[in-house]
Order: C-alpha cells, then structure tokens, then sequence
C-alpha cells in the first residue's frame, strides 16, 4: 500500500461549501444590484419619453396657435369641447397652406386618454368634423385643454377670436399658451 504523505494540502469538504455559499451570496448581491439598476433605468427612460412627447404636443400647440387664421364670414374660428379642440391655422404638419385643426381626446377601456391629431387641407367652416390625415399623438393618464378668457375658465367654447391663455393640462404637468 501507498503511504499518504502528511504535509498533502488539499480542501475539505467542509471548506468548499463554505466558498461557494460565500460566492453565492456575492453573485446574488451582484444581481441584484445590477436588476434594480435596469428597473431603475427604465423608470427614468419612461419618464423622458413621457416629457418629451407632453413638450412636442405643447411646442406644437403653440406654433399652430400663434400661426392661427380668420377665415372672413366665419362666425367659429376656434371651437373647444372636453374632448376635442378645433381652430384654423397656418402652420400645418401634414399639408401646404391653412388648414382646420383637430386635436381629439379619446378614453381608453382603461381611463387613459388618447391625443389624436387630425388636419383637413381646406378652409372649410366645419370646427369639429373629422379630419384627412390623422395621426396619435400619446397616451396619457390625464389630458385636458382649457381656455382662460376674462379670468374664466371654460372647458367648452365657440368663439370667432382666440382666448388669451390655452391651459394644456398632460398627467401631472400644466402648460400655457399665451394668446
């Protein structure tokens, strides 16, 4: 029989599972760390998108209003309702010249709100109709648009001339468009 030598070094059992629960937990720890990161980034990378498409929806709000037009003989240029805002402008997105305006708010089955942004190519005299070209512009968990004029707020307005103040109301932030 071979003779085993006294000085062999060699793990216990006993020292391998000691190692391997100690990596365990720094891979577990490491994990972890690394998951709430990505959660983490996520939740900011939906919160720019969220902010940038309230800003384009403002910014392209505003640019359409200040570019408004009066159509002579028209008694209606502007015509809001709690779900839609009407007006004629001549800063289109779809087509050349003036256009009417239609920006519809729609309720989802699960009391989100869809901004739906539609163009007709012509000066047409019908505030409120459906538009040619349709395009959504976001989803969003709270929308609203409402007029100041004479210190009064109106969620509902016909009008041959543009309120003062436009309150955009978009989740949890309020815009003004000064007229």
């Amino acid at each position: 029989m071979a003779e085993l030598k006294k000085n062999t070094k060699a793990f216990t059992l006993l020292e391998l599972i000691v190692v391997i629960t100690l990596l365990s937990v720094v891979f577990a720890l490491i994990g972890f760390t690394f998951i709430k990161n990505m959660e983490g980034s996520l939740d900011v990378s939906k919160t720019i998108h969220k902010t940038v498409s309230s800003l384009s929806i403002y910014n392209q709000l505003e640019k359409q209003i200040f570019a408004k037009y009066t159509p002579k003989n028209q008694k209606t240029v502007i015509k809001l309702t709690e779900d839609s805002l009407s007006f004629y402008t001549g800063y289109p997105i779809f087509y050349e010249g003036f256009v009417r305006a239609e920006y519809k708010i729609e309720k989802t089955k699960d009391n989100k709100k869809i901004l739906r942004y539609e163009e007709y190519p012509y000066i047409d005299g019908k505030l409120g109709g459906d538009g040619i070209k349709k395009v959504v512009l976001g989803e969003f968990k709270d929308l609203s648009i409402e007029f100041i004029k004479n210190k009064k707020i109106y969620k509902s307005f016909n009008g041959n001339k543009f309120p003062e103040i436009i309150k955009i109301n978009i989740d949890d932030m309020e815009y003004y468009i000064n007229n």
